[in-house]
């Protein structure tokens, strides 16, 4: 498996089909239901870049990725939010966080996604 993706989604029908369509891509995928868990594996596990939802049960994306920023976790990787919600604020919010891309779910596609992920991953892979 190449670059491993840590996707943080309670959808587990969204989970499911982003999963198989990046472990088809060459992606190894580790999936998370809710933001305590995800802020574990996020400390625990080595991951290359991390597709984070907002609406989260036990811990929202926003405190995921405040958490995240405090402690230097993040150290430069790249996140993409993929959510139900477009907020101004919110969307504020996670470019202060350094959020290299939001999406809205129902307006997104996966060629798009992959594309994305691809181009974060060459990058961070040549820095």
């Amino acid at each position: 498996m190449g670059k491993k993706i840590l996707l943080v989604e309670d959808n587990k029908t969204l989970s499911d089909m982003y999963k198989d369509v990046l472990n088809d891509e060459g992606y190894e995928v580790i999936t998370v239901g809710d933001g305590l868990e995800a802020e574990k594996i996020i400390r625990a596990e080595p991951w290359d870049l991390l597709l984070l939802d907002i609406m989260l049960p036990k811990m929202d994306g926003i405190s995921i990725l405040s958490d995240m920023k405090k402690s230097g976790v993040i150290n430069n990787r790249p996140v993409i939010i993929i959510s139900n919600v477009k907020e101004p604020k919110l969307l504020e919010q996670t470019a202060i966080l350094g959020v290299k891309d939001y999406y809205v779910k129902a307006e997104l596609s996966l060629d798009l996604l992959l594309e994305k992920i691809s181009s974060y991953l060459s990058q961070s892979q040549n820095e």
